[in-house]
Order: C-alpha cells, then structure tokens, then sequence
C-alpha cells in the first residue's frame, strides 16, 4: 500500500497541470536497472535491478493505464495487452532485453488465468499458465541489423568514437586529469582485490570505469573495502564520472556533431514510433516502450538543450531512470493539426522520484505543436535513414555496403557505366555461386560429422563431444 501511495504522490504533481487535456499516445525510453559491473563484461540485471524497472513498470501503468489517472492514454487497453497498442524494442543485449521485459511485467501484470481461460470441443477447461502472465511482444534488435543504429548510434560508428575520444585531448580533460591525480591515486586500497587494476590506470582518463566498480561493490559486496568509502568520496567520484561520460557524449562546441550521434538516432526513432500513432489517427501503437544505456541520455539531454533547464541533467541518470515523450491535444477529439508534445524525465525509481516536465530545444514553452517537434529534430542533424548513418559514420558494418553499391551504381550511370540490368545480373550471379558454395560446404560437413559420430557409436552409446560436457 506504501509502494502505491508513493506512486500516486509522484504522479499527483504532474496530474494537475494537465487537467482537461487528452493524451492520445506516448513513447518511454528506460535505462536499465541495477546491475554488476562493466569493468568485467557481460553485465547482468541484479535481483535489484529487476525491481527497479517492475517499479518503473507500475508507475506508468498507473500513469498511463488506469482509468483513474488524468493521463490515461485515450482508448488504451488497461487489463490485458493488446499487440496493436504497444510496442516494444531493445537491443539484442541481456541486460537490456531484461530490463525491458521486467518494465513489461509491472506494466502489464498477470490477469486472472479465468481471463485467459478455453473451452475445448470436448467440453473440458484449459486456463493459461503461470497464473494469467502475460507474454508481451518485445522486440530485441540485433547487432547487425541497420535497426540498430535507433538506439545504439554511437556504436560501430567510427566517426562518433574519433569524436568522443577527441575530448580525452581537450583542456577540460587535461586540467581534471591534473586535479584529480592524488585523489584517485588515494583510491588504491579500495581496489587492491581487483586483479587487473594498478596504480596507473587510477586516474580521471578511467572516471566512469572507476566509479561504477566501487560504487557496484559498495552496493553489492558486504566484504569489499568499498564499503568504508564515505559518502563524501562516492560522490566525488559520481560527480567526476559525470563530467567525463558528458564530455564523451557531447561537444558543447559543436552541439550537432558525431559526439551527439546517439542522440540524433535516437531522436529520429522517437518521431518515427509516435508517426505511427499520429498516421493512425491515435488507434495503434499507442505506448511504445524502449530500453537503452546511459549514454543515449547524456547525448540527448546536449542534443535537445536540456543543460540549460536544470543541473541535474549534467549527470548520469540514476539507474531505471526514463524520458518520455507525450502527445496530447486539449481536446478528446483526434486532429493531427492539434497535436502537441512534451517531454517529462524521471531520474530513477526511489520514493523521491518524480516525472518532471521540461522544455526542449531551448524553448520557453513545456510544450510544442507535434508539426514543430518534428521539424525541431529534423532540423538539429537527425539521422533519419540507415544510409545516412552509414554516410555520416563512414562505418563498414555490412548493411552500409548496400548503400555501397548503390552510390557506385549512381556513379556508373553518370559516367556511361553498366547499366542497372548489368549489375544486377553480376550480382544474380555471384550470389547464385555464393549459395552453390555454400550447400557444397554444408553437405561435406554433414557428412564428416556422420562420420565422426560412427566411429564414436560403441555397442550401441554415442559419446558426447567433450566441449558439451
């Protein structure tokens, strides 16, 4: 009861401002929960974690969902989940696939299984399982897809990495690597049990690195010395770890460069999702829910002006910390010409969190024409198709090299080149050899692993391979 009330107190603020206003649609865009440490790789979603983003899950049911709420989203399904309203994505990452599936669960909890329940022909009963969990749609995005440019921008894009290296040569870099020296050369002792951690690698060039070890085993490891770390000390390193994932994040000398290419994917994404709503006139895909990491905040809250509204936007966001972006109108009517947005931030989960409204792009006014938004993104460099990614990067993923052939097959034109008949056949032709090879490499396969797997047949056992034991 505690827990709901909470809720309702960090929703209640918000509520009245927008008293007589209709929200036809929403997007939230969620950092993962609490987790263990990048410093070791394969990260995982901790128990505590889970709860956070379940957390997360509730208090936008509540927000969105229920009829008692003021910013209930016109027409959305409250109990059961309808594929055709809500939308999920994340990276194909487990820590991000879990954080949005635990969202999920607190958006949309179990139902009665009576709800789900069957009557067969033979006149029996089947209820669903696992007592009315609802199994939501949740997209996962693979790396190698050109979908994953929306939330991962920044990433295999070799001009944005030359970029945020670049601030590592800046004098604000210098100057806190200076500073800072005896400060993490104090820190030491508190890292002495990590193996691959010396005394060189404790300076402000490893802020972010540093910081999340400590702070995760302060959380997490009741027996590590990070647990004698004053608060004092945990903030400094917090406050020095924000101005250095900032500073990689985003150029304040050049607000719409490769540093901000997170931000400007991701910017594109949140127009193409809420498009969808917005081209159906308010009836489908109603809530879009995507999940990603830290770095997309910091290059957005650069991207979109939001330094300038509050201080707190200079750090990194808390852990399940969200944005969302709502469409509303002032009336309960669907007409395009009056749709507006806004855009609301709520920096984690604790009992103190609230969803706060903030103007964008330098604006006085919380709220603009859903036309103005869009121009608004467009207009600040937001990479709107894959190709333009691939352009801006100069990346060498492999779904850029389609873009490849086809800015060369352009040039052949213009300079009486091969016809397009041509190049198609050429590659009709070398993709016909590349399956040829291909299904001769696979039958010589099958048939060496037949073979193998009769000479390990002893009185009737097959052996297992050792690597599977």
């Amino acid at each position: 009861m505690k827990h709901t009330t909470t809720i309702a107190a960090a929703i209640t603020g918000l509520a009245a401002s927008v008293s007589g206003e209709t929200v036809h649609g929403a997007l939230i865009f969620t950092r993962h929960g609490d987790r263990t440490t990048k410093h070791y790789g394969n990260q995982q979603l901790t128990p505590l974690g889970q709860t956070q983003c379940f957390s997360s899950g509730q208090f936008y049911r509540n927000l969105y969902l229920s009829p008692a709420s003021s910013q209930r989203i016109n027409g959305i399904s409250e109990i059961v989940y309808s594929k055709s309203q809500l939308y999920a994505s994340a990276p194909d990452q487990d820590i991000l696939l879990n954080t949005a599936t635990s969202f999920l669960q607190g958006l949309y909890p179990p139902v009665p299984a009576s709800v789900h329940a069957e009557s067969l022909a033979n006149g029996s009963e089947v209820e669903a399982p696992l007592d009315g969990y609802q199994y939501v749609t949740l997209h996962g995005v693979d790396k190698f897809s050109p979908d994953t440019i929306w939330l991962k921008g920044d990433e295999s894009c070799p001009a944005a990495n030359t970029a945020q290296k670049s601030y590592q040569t800046s004098e604000e870099f210098k100057s806190l690597e200076s500073s800072t020296k005896d400060f993490y050369q104090s820190l030491y002792p508190y890292l002495a049990d990590v193996y691959d951690i010396t005394e060189q690698d404790l300076s402000y060039k490893n802020a972010y690195d540093l910081y999340d070890l400590l702070n995760v085993a302060s959380i997490h490891n009741s027996s590590s010395a990070a647990t004698n770390l004053s608060s004092e000390t945990l903030h400094q390193l917090k406050t020095l770890a924000d101005k250095a994932e900032l500073g990689t994040n985003f150029d304040f000398s050049k607000p719409q460069g490769e540093r901000s290419m997170g931000a400007m994917t991701f910017a594109a994404a949140v127009v193409a999702h809420l498009s969808k709503m917005v081209e159906s006139q308010g009836e489908k895909q109603k809530l879009t829910v995507l999940s990603g990491s830290y770095d997309t905040f910091l290059a957005f809250f650069g991207w979109a002006e939001l330094l300038k509204t509050d201080k707190r936007f200079y750090g990194l966001p808390e852990y399940a910390a969200t944005m969302t972006f709502e469409v509303f109108s002032d009336s309960e009517k669907f007409a395009e010409e009056d749709l507006k947005v806004r855009f609301l931030f709520r920096n984690g989960t604790d009992s103190d969190a609230k969803l706060e409204q903030f103007p964008l792009f330098g604006k006085t006014e919380q709220e603009m024409r859903w036309t103005q938004f869009v121009q608004e993104v467009q207009g600040r460099g937001a990479m709107t198709t894959a190709q333009d990614w691939c352009g801006r990067c100069q990346s060498s993923e492999g779904f850029c090299k389609v873009y490849e052939v086809e800015a060369t097959k352009g040039e052949d034109k213009k300079d009486g080149g091969m016809e397009g008949e041509m190049i198609a056949g050429i590659v009709m032709i070398v993709v016909g050899g590349l399956a040829l090879a291909s299904a001769a490499v696979m039958f010589l396969f099958v048939a060496r692993r037949k073979k193998e797997r009769e000479k390990k047949m002893v009185k009737g056992k097959v052996w297992e391979d050792a690597a599977s034991v």
